[in-house]
C-alpha cells in the first residue's frame, strides 16, 4: 500500500457526495484557484502516528466552491463530516475518523469559499 492508496480510497469513500468537484491530490494551483469548477484537494499535513499492528494516517480534506457557492459547499463538507463519523472504510483504510470539524468558509482573493477538515485514516501496521 502507498500513501497515494489512502488518499484514493478516501476520495472512492466520499465520491458519490462530491459529483461535479474535480478532485486534486497534494496541491492546487494558480490555474485551480483561478477557474470556475469547484474542487476537492486532499494532502497529508504530516500528522498522525503508528506502531507495528496499526497505521493512522492523517488527511487534510480541502473543499474549494464557486465565489457563489458558499451553502452548497457548506452543505457538501458537512455530508462528507457525516459520512466519516459512520466510521467505515474502504479499500486498505480500515476506519475513517473526522480529526477537525470542518472549518470555514474562509474566502480566497477572488472570493470562493474554502473548507478544511482533517480526516484520520486507520491502515494495518507495516
Amino acid at each position: 500500500m502507498t500513501t497515494r492508496t489512502i488518499l484514493t480510497d478516501l476520495r472512492a469513500y466520499i465520491d458519490d457526495l462530491i459529483p461535479g468537484y474535480a478532485v486534486k491530490y497534494f496541491r492546487w494551483t494558480d490555474a485551480d484557484e483561478s477557474s470556475e469548477g469547484p474542487f476537492v484537494m486532499m494532502r497529508f499535513p504530516g500528522s498522525g502516528n503508528s506502531d507495528p499492528l496499526l497505521q493512522r494516517i492523517d488527511v487534510l480534506l480541502t473543499l474549494v466552491q464557486r465565489p457563489t457557492g458558499a451553502v452548497s459547499g457548506h452543505d457538501t463538507m458537512a455530508a462528507i463530516a457525516r459520512r466519516i463519523r459512520e466510521g467505515g472504510g474502504q479499500g486498505s483504510v480500515l476506519r475513517f475518523e473526522v480529526l477537525s470539524e470542518p472549518a470555514g468558509p474562509m474566502y480566497l482573493e477572488n472570493g470562493r469559499p474554502v473548507w478544511v477538515m482533517d480526516v484520520r485514516c486507520y491502515t494495518e501496521g507495516n
